[in-house]
């Protein structure tokens, strides 16, 4: 068989519409659903819900009233705070 087979447009066109036919078909649904995979949604841990509630406590207990953080509070120091926090919550 030879693979140097040429279509013209009007054949590839034809061609393409067969096989959308054949998707639109009643079979051939059920497979193509079959093949989609659902995306298996995230396991949220007790240590992340503990954390995320901490990070909001502290959050708020050292943001001024413009937004930014106050004098010696950087995210760096409020994410340890918080890990620190949740780990005592925790116990």
């Amino acid at each position: 068989m030879s693979r140097d087979l040429m279509l013209t447009p009007k054949e590839y066109s034809a061609l393409l519409r067969l096989i959308d036919s054949e998707r639109e078909s009643e079979g051939s649904t059920v497979a193509l659903d079959d093949s989609i995979a659902v995306k298996k949604k995230r396991k949220v841990s007790q240590y992340q819900k503990e954390f995320g509630r901490q990070m909001k406590r502290l959050k708020k207990q050292h943001t001024l009233k413009n937004g930014s953080l106050r004098r010696g509070w950087t995210p760096k120091r409020l994410m340890n705070a918080a890990h620190a926090a949740a780990k005592r919550a925790r116990r």
